[in-house]
């Protein structure tokens, strides 16, 4: 009955990567993105490490900045909506 409408992760093949909250299905370069977060992660992990613990003489003093990944996720397919202060219109 459903089975046009909901998706079946228990089901065999690819499906398409779904946001929970609004029912939006994702951009192919957000799903790249989400199944690479982990990768992303520790990559940065290691680069973290090697530059600020691991060597004698760091590259990168220890309470420096640390770079945004910027990886794509659900939150990013929504649109953002300004409402300006005063005034009943959006903007």
């Amino acid at each position: 009955m459903l089975e046009g409408s909901w998706i079946n992760r228990f089901k065999g093949g690819k499906q398409d990567l779904v946001c929970l909250s609004p029912g939006n299905l994702s951009t192919l370069e957000t799903e790249k993105d989400l199944r690479q977060a982990e990768a992303f992660g520790e990559k940065a992990f290691k680069t973290f490490c090697n530059d600020r613990v691991a060597s004698d003489l760091p590259t990168v003093k220890f309470p420096d900045k640390i770079t945004n990944l910027n990886v794509k996720t659900c939150g990013d397919l929504s649109e953002k909506m300004k409402v300006q202060r005063g005034t009943n219109k959006e903007g």
